[in-house]
């Protein structure tokens, strides 16, 4: 029996990472969701699923995470078919290549599953809203695979999404964690690509603060066997950033100078270590404390704090360095313009400057979005330095095997001992606020690791 009426639906753009949320018309079969693409405002929303993606959908009063995929084929037609009984109306803006998305709920965890434990944030704000909460596994749907978590990254990025200032940031009610490694340790129906006991790592943007996740097997990437699992999970996001920041958008050349604003942080010392393997030359900043480490990698301190890091460049370079890496923004944008030679890259990837002490700041975030308009007018000046954006969720989705190219080439300089990640501090899952606490205070060098 098909019913249909209204629904909300929660989608995050792959190329993006934006959060839609809009209504749809829906037929329902058994427990199985479908939706005819062109009876709502946006019609293109269906590309994002081209590919089983994870969805939310409220349906009768009630929010159902579910997979959502691009039907095609007999059960495409039978669905339009459904859906034209239900509304009749709606056959004027159907025909044979109108797409049908199915979404099929995730299965729900049955009464007798054992526990498990996540972090949830149920509103954003300060490390505070981090709370350690304990319900069953979860179950996986159609495509998915479920992960028993043995490392999950904490980034800034995580305090961004937990401030929500993270462009395309998931809304509360949600568990941090933008990456993780784990074992395969069950599959959903129809799933491929996944086994139990496979090693894996997944770059979720979300999810990744607990000891269980689903996440769509397209998702998921091997990782060698021997390979430390917090080692390991320093590669997905942040030595994937470092390498594509240098060689997907700045398309560095061996002997060019480079400039790494926070270069003791995990993405900065990252980008000296691959940095030094591809022959470049390069400088970053970072406070007095910082500078012997900058130097033990490869590069050239600048104390940002008590110099002037544009002097210091012109100094060390007689015109400016040919790239900069810039993951602050705001008043440093205007500085990496001026720090680059006629002809140099300005590539600006973070948003830390739109926070005060790891709080979200009004003040700071106008001024970050103006520092970034200056320089993007700067570049469409005559003999202007040319100004790029790169974000990885969004590189990720426009060439996926780029993604997985890079990160294959990573553990393999992991394994041979060419690289070597710099994790500043193992905690437990508990001490994910204490971890969100230290990064708000600049604290950290290297990455903290949660051990779920």
């Amino acid at each position: 029996m098909v019913s249909g009426r209204v629904a909300l639906i929660t989608v995050t753009g792959r190329r993006t990472g934006r959060v839609y949320r809009f209504p749809v018309m829906y037929a329902r079969a058994g427990d199985r969701i479908y939706v005819l693409v062109g009876q709502h405002t946006r019609k293109t929303w269906w590309r994002n699923v081209r590919r089983p993606a994870p969805v939310r959908v409220l349906v009768a009063g009630r929010w159902l995470d579910g997979t959502a995929e691009v039907l095609e084929g007999a059960e495409a037609e039978a669905a339009k078919e459904a859906y034209l009984a239900r509304f009749p109306k709606a056959a004027r803006a159907v025909d044979r290549d109108t797409p049908v998305v199915r979404i099929t709920p995730r299965p729900e965890p049955s009464a007798d599953a054992p526990p498990q434990h996540r972090v949830l944030v149920s509103r954003y704000g300060g490390p505070e809203v981090l709370r350690l909460v304990e319900e069953p596994i979860p179950e996986p749907g159609p495509g998915e695979a479920r992960v028993k978590i043995s490392a999950a990254g904490v980034s800034f990025t995580d305090v961004l999404i937990r401030e929500g200032v993270y462009p395309g940031g998931p809304r509360p009610p949600f568990t941090p964690g933008y990456d993780l490694v784990g074992v395969v340790d069950a599959v959903g129906p129809g799933t491929t690509g996944a086994a139990p006991g496979d090693r894996v790592s997944a770059l979720v943007e979300y999810g990744g603060y607990a000891q269980y996740l689903c996440v769509p097997a397209t998702r998921l990437l091997p990782v060698p066997d021997g390979v430390d699992a917090a080692g390991a999970v320093c590669l997905p996001l942040t030595y994937v950033t470092a390498y594509q920041l240098l060689h997907r958008a700045a398309h560095v050349q061996q002997g060019e100078r480079v400039l790494v604003h926070g270069a003791a942080g995990a993405v900065g010392s990252a980008v000296l270590q691959l940095g030094r393997l591809a022959g470049l030359e390069m400088y970053g900043t970072a406070t007095a404390e910082q500078a012997d480490l900058v130097t033990k990698l490869g590069a050239t301190p600048i104390d940002h704090v008590s110099e002037d890091v544009v002097g210091r460049v012109r100094r060390e370079t007689g015109d400016g360095v040919d790239v900069v890496l810039d993951g602050i923004g705001g008043a440093v944008a205007l500085r990496s313009y001026r720090a680059l030679r006629p002809d140099g890259r300005l590539i600006m990837f973070g948003h830390y400057a739109t926070l005060r002490a790891g709080r979200r700041n009004l003040p700071r975030t106008l001024g970050f979005y103006t520092a970034g308009t200056a320089v993007l007018l700067g570049s469409a000046l005559p003999r202007g330095r040319r100004v790029g954006f790169y974000r990885i969720a969004e590189l990720r989705d426009l060439h996926p095997d780029w993604y997985r190219d890079d990160l294959a080439r990573l553990f393999d300089l992991l394994t041979e001992g060419r690289i070597a990640p710099n994790v500043a501090d193992r905690l437990p899952l508990k001490d994910a606020r204490s971890a969100h606490e230290r990064i708000g205070r600049g604290e950290v060098t290297g990455r903290l690791v949660l051990l779920p």
